[in-house]
């Protein structure tokens, strides 16, 4: 993990969603849970995501507040997001998947 040499590709207050240039992963920071993917995993990571809708999917919780529950690639670690973080997720997701292939497109040219 020393070795890692992260790109930031999307950064907001919460949530940070890295590329290391030498190991090639991805790695998802949200407050304070870092997840990893290899990057065909963070792309199929970002499909699933973007295709729930909010509504539809959405627990109420016990502090009255309506969560969604986004699976990981580990079946024991979900993210729960309101509306607005889900909102914030996706919008954070699809600039992340831009950049990457961004990221793949310069190195292919050079």
């Amino acid at each position: 993990m020393s070795q890692c040499n992260p790109s930031v590709l999307v950064q907001s207050i919460h949530l940070n969603i890295s590329l290391c240039k030498c190991c090639k992963r991805i790695g998802l920071f949200y407050k304070n849970i870092l997840v990893g993917f290899e990057i065909e995993g963070f792309r199929h990571f970002c499909e699933g995501v973007s295709n729930m809708e909010f509504y539809s999917n959405a627990i109420l919780f016990p502090n009255g507040e309506d969560y969604i529950v986004v699976d990981t690639c580990h079946q024991d670690i979900q993210f729960c997001f309101t509306h607005t973080e889900f909102k914030e997720l996706l919008l954070a997701l699809n600039e992340s998947i831009l950049m990457v292939e961004v990221h793949e497109s310069l190195e292919i040219n050079s």
